[in-house]
C-alpha cells in the first residue's frame, strides 16, 4: 500500500487488509478517523512512518512476528491493547510499549504505558513519548534522536539521565516552553554530550540549566575537561563561566548564553571550530554588557572565540599571550585594549 494511499479518508470505517499485503507506506492511512480495527496480515514486513496516526478509533493493535521495519509514531497514542507477537525478531512490547529489540530504541508508549526503568530503553525515537509539561527519561539512555521532541509545545521541563551520549538535530525544535533542563550527572559528563544543534529553541532569561535539581548560574568547567562540544550550554541563563587551562577545543555556539556578565578564560592554546564564519564560541544575545578575564596561562586567543559578541566591551589581557587570532573580537563591542609585550602576532 503506497504513501497516502487512503490520507484523511474520513468516512472509512473499516478494511480487510489481504494476506499477500507485504508492506503500508507512510501515511497510508493517516487521520482515517472513523476507522475503528485493523487486523495486519501475517506477512507485512513494513508499516512506515504515521501509517495508521490519528486514526482516533483503533483502540488494539497487534504486530505479527514478520514485521522487520516500523517507522516513526506509526500508530495513534490512545490505543488501550498493543502487543507483538513474541516470535518477531526486531521488536517486542511491553506495559503497552512498543520497542526495538536490537537497539533499545523506544518507538511509542500508547495509552497508559509504563517505560521500563530497568535500563533497556537506550534510545527514545521521534514522537516516542506522550506530551505532558514534564518529562524525566529513563536511566540507561544514551541517544535522543533527531525530531524526538519536536512540536512539544506543552513542555517545560525535562529531565535528563547522566548516561546520555548524543541529542540529534532539531531534537526540541518547536519546545517554545521548555525553560529548565535538570542533568543527572555532572559537568564533565555534560561536555561528554554529542549535541547536532541547540538544545533550547531559544536563549531567554527564565531558561535555567540545573545540575541534579540545582541551578547552575556560575559555570565552572572542570580542570579534566578537554573538549567542549558545539551547542554544550546554548541558550542558558548563565552569568559567569570560567574555562580552565586544559581546554583544546570549543565547538560553535557552546556558550550561547543570555545574562552572561563575565568569563574567566584559562585555556592555554584552545582551538575554536565552526561551521560559519559568522558565528563563534561565546555568544550573549541580549547585548547586555560582559566582560572577559584572560589567566596568565593563555598563549593564543584561538580564531572566533568571541566572534560577534555585541555586549562585549571590556577585555583584560594576561602576561603571557603571544597570539590573537583572527576575528577573535570580531564584532564585538570592546572600548578600549591593553595588549601586554609578549604579544608577537596579531
Amino acid at each position: 500500500i503506497g504513501i497516502f494511499a487512503f490520507y484523511n479518508c474520513l468516512s472509512l470505517t473499516s478494511i480487510v487488509l489481504p494476506d499477500s499485503l507485504i508492506s503500508i507506506g507512510e501515511k497510508a492511512f493517516f487521520e482515517c478517523k472513523e476507522l475503528s480495527s485493523i487486523t495486519i496480515p501475517e506477512q507485512v514486513e513494513i508499516i512506515d512512518d504515521s501509517a495508521f496516526y490519528n486514526c482516533s478509533k483503533i483502540t488494539r493493535v497487534f504486530i505479527p512476528r514478520n514485521v522487520k521495519t516500523i517507522g516513526n509514531t506509526p500508530f495513534v497514542r490512545s490505543i488501550s491493547d498493543f502487543s507483538v507477537d513474541e516470535n518477531n525478531l526486531y521488536y517486542y512490547s511491553v506495559d503497552n510499549c512498543l520497542i526495538e529489540r536490537n537497539t533499545g530504541k523506544l518507538i511509542a508508549v500508547y495509552a497508559n504505558g509504563i517505560i521500563p526503568d530497568d535500563g533497556t530503553i537506550k534510545e527514545i525515537g521521534e514522537g516516542a513519548l506522550p506530551k505532558q509539561e514534564e518529562i524525566t527519561i529513563p536511566n540507561g539512555v544514551e541517544r535522543i534522536d533527531d525530531l524526538a521532541f519536536s512540536g512539544y509545545t506543552g513542555l517545560k521541563t525535562i529531565t535528563l539521565p547522566d548516561t546520555l551520549k548524543s541529542i540529534g538535530g532539531n531534537a526540541f525544535n518547536q519546545c517554545n516552553n521548555l525553560h529548565t533542563v535538570n542533568y543527572l550527572g555532572s559537568i564533565k559528563q555534560w561536555t561528554d554530550i554529542s549535541f547536532s544543534g541547540e538544545l533550547l529553541h531559544m536563549a531567554e532569561s527564565n531558561n535555567n540549566f540545573l545540575l541534579n535539581g540545582e541551578r547552575i548560574n556560575t559555570l565552572v568547567i572542570p580542570d579534566d575537561v578537554i573538549d567542549i562540544p558545539a551547542y554544550s550550554f546554548y541558550g542558558f541563563n548563565i552569568s559567569s563561566i570560567t574555562i580552565p587551562e586544559n581546554v583544546k577545543t570549543i565547538g560553535q555556539y557552546a556558550f550561547y548564553c543570555y545574562g552572561l556578565n563575565k568569563v574567566y578564560y584559562n585555556a592555554k592554546n584552545a582551538v575554536v571550530n565552526v561551521e560559519a564564519s559568522n558565528r563563534g564560541a561565546f555568544v550573549q544575545p541580549n547585548y547586555s554588557d560582559f566582560s572577559v578575564n584572560f589567566g596568565d596561562s593563555v598563549e593564543s586567543v584561538p580564531a572566533y572565540l568571541f566572534n560577534g559578541c555585541r555586549g562585549l566591551k571590556n577585555v583584560t589581557f594576561g602576561n603571557n599571550i603571544k597570539t590573537i587570532s583572527y576575528s577573535a573580537f570580531s564584532l564585538s563591542e570592546i572600548e578600549k585594549v591593553e595588549l601586554p609585550d609578549s604579544v608577537i602576532s596579531i
